[in-house]
């Protein structure tokens, strides 16, 4: 999510959706702490001017998930390699 914020003053750009694990901030191309803005939303504190604030969700989840996922497909094709050198050794026999 990009937005192009123009304060007086330095001041906190604030989001209505929930401030959930994951999210990351720039600020002018910045990292910007996310502030926990009335207890549910998210926020960014942005300075006077013109400034340019991107909001970025990554979760840990998505790339445990992944992670997880690629070793659960190396293990099955162990698991195959191991059953097809089995079952050749079985008929060589």
């Amino acid at each position: 999510m990009e937005i192009d914020a123009d304060a007086s003053t330095a001041s906190l750009l604030m989001l209505t959706d929930s401030n959930y694990p994951g999210w990351f901030a720039t600020v002018n191309g910045q990292p910007a702490p996310i502030i926990s803005a009335n207890y549910l939303f998210r926020g960014v504190v942005v300075p006077p001017g013109k400034s340019r604030v991107e909001f970025v969700y990554e979760p840990r989840s998505f790339w445990l998930g992944g992670a997880l996922s690629i070793a659960a497909l190396f293990a099955l094709c162990g698991l195959l390699l191991w059953e097809r050198r089995r079952r050749i050794r079985r008929l060589s026999v």
